[in-house]
């Protein structure tokens, strides 16, 4: 019961991960995409860069929120974290293609999701017990309140990468990047404000 415990703790820990990651595709989605008008200023962004961010922005954030409001049905959960894992080890790898990524942070960017979705998916094979601790009526209440905070930090996000440079990875020329002033960063930390949140509210 213990490991199996630890297990669940861990996936919901590392669930919260993927959805940073997936918050994190989804502002570089926003920054890299967009149609170049005529006498704009926008710095070249790989191409590959432009197709995998909205794919890995969606898939890890869905993925994550479905792990987190499935965590109590372990079968579909671990269908649910197997798949996110899988995502999270492809956004590691996709950020290689960020060109404001620096050179000494960049393993850091990479390995931490790869190590993060391999670990995902091997409990998500290993499996857990599901915990019947909440009583079933609770647990609508609290996939509601999980997705209403969700899309707040989204918006919170979105704000300040917005109010701090105007663009989260400073696409235009006049721009300057917040990619390497804390950015990702930022991002973990207002996610991780939101799982204590949820945690509280679980109390």
């Amino acid at each position: 019961m213990v490991w199996s415990r630890a297990v669940r703790l861990t996936v919901e820990a590392l669930a919260w991960f993927a959805v940073a990651i997936g918050l994190i595709w989804l502002l570089l989605a926003l920054s890299a995409g967009g149609d170049v008008a005529s006498g704009d200023l926008r710095r070249p962004f790989p191409a590959e860069l432009r197709d995998l961010a909205p794919i890995l922005a969606a898939t890890c954030l869905s993925g994550g929120v479905l792990t987190l409001v499935l965590l109590r049905n372990p079968p579909a959960a671990r269908i649910s974290a197997g798949l996110t894992g899988v995502m999270v080890v492809a956004a590691g790898f996709g950020f290689r293609l960020v060109p404001e990524t620096d050179q000494q942070a960049a393993p850091y960017y990479q390995w931490v999701p790869i190590a993060a979705g391999a670990l995902l998916i091997l409990l998500a094979l290993i499996g857990w017990r599901p915990d019947r601790e909440r009583p079933d009526s609770e647990r609508g209440v609290e996939a509601a309140l999980l997705v209403m905070l969700l899309w707040v930090i989204a918006c919170a996000v979105g704000i300040w990468a917005w109010v701090l440079s105007g663009d989260w990875l400073g696409a235009y020329e006049d721009q300057e990047s917040t990619w390497d002033d804390g950015g990702p960063e930022a991002v973990l930390v207002f996610v991780a404000l939101v799982a204590v949140s949820r945690q509280v509210l679980r109390r």
